[in-house]
């Protein structure tokens, strides 16, 4: 039996290793793609780490090529990676907005370009968002408008692939505990600012999201396209 392959961006922590592990189970070929070399000293040694910068083109072709070259073609990618800063508009700067939008929104672009290269019917591709792609916040703004840009990009891709049966949906989720949320982590003021804004008072875990995720892409993905799946402890209702 010929296994199948995943390609997670941003997997060497938080919900893209845990995504990993979850199709290591399932005897995938799992291979991620990072720019940290610390996080990939703790990957499980079945994994295949490829380093680059998902927004440089350059990296990114020969990442995609020798994934290409080694197992023939794609059947999932998920586009996970991405970055965030906090900053209130007066004092975030021009080079900041666009270094947080060239790597969350081009980043994604160029990954699904390349990988889409090596798809074939029945391949799958998952959008990891935020509920805040649609629900206004301040001091976020760089990473909310990435993620928006992503989230229409997701629905207008869905209707040129859906002639080659490859679909692309996305997933959208509240407040999770990633190094990229440290700084209020941290802060067991800001913790319970935080919870207090989600109606069922969840703070998920990665490896709840990376469940998640799993689920759409195995259950839902070969039957809708398109769609945004909103886990989020009703964090979009308030």
């Amino acid at each position: 039996m010929i296994r199948k392959t995943i390609v997670i961006t941003g997997g060497a922590s938080g919900i893209g290793k845990s995504i990993s592990l979850l199709y290591l189970e399932d005897n995938y070929n799992v291979c991620i793609i990072d720019n940290s070399t610390d996080s990939s000293n703790n990957l499980n040694e079945d994994v295949d780490y490829y380093y680059g910068d998902i927004s440089n083109e350059f990296q990114m072709r020969n990442v995609f090529k020798s994934i290409g070259d080694r197992y023939g073609s794609i059947d999932i990618l998920v586009n996970n990676a991405g970055k965030q800063k906090i900053s209130s508009f007066e004092n975030m700067s021009i080079s900041s907005f666009k270094d947080i939008v060239n790597n969350n929104l081009n980043g994604m672009f160029i990954c699904t370009k390349l990988a889409y290269k090596y798809m074939k019917n029945g391949s799958k591709i998952l959008n990891i968002l935020s509920v805040h792609h649609f629900k206004p916040r301040v001091n976020k703004y760089h990473y909310d408008v990435s993620k928006a840009g992503i989230s229409l990009l997701t629905k207008e891709l869905a209707l040129e692939l859906a002639s080659k049966n490859i679909t692309i949906n996305s997933l959208s989720f509240g407040a999770v505990k990633t190094s990229m949320n440290k700084e209020w982590l941290e802060n067991s003021e800001e913790v319970n600012k935080v919870i207090s804004k989600v109606p069922l008072k969840i703070i998920f875990e990665p490896d709840e999201i990376a469940i998640f995720a799993k689920n759409v892409l195995d259950l839902f993905a070969s039957y809708t396209t398109g769609s945004d799946f909103i886990i989020d402890g009703g964090r979009s209702l308030v």
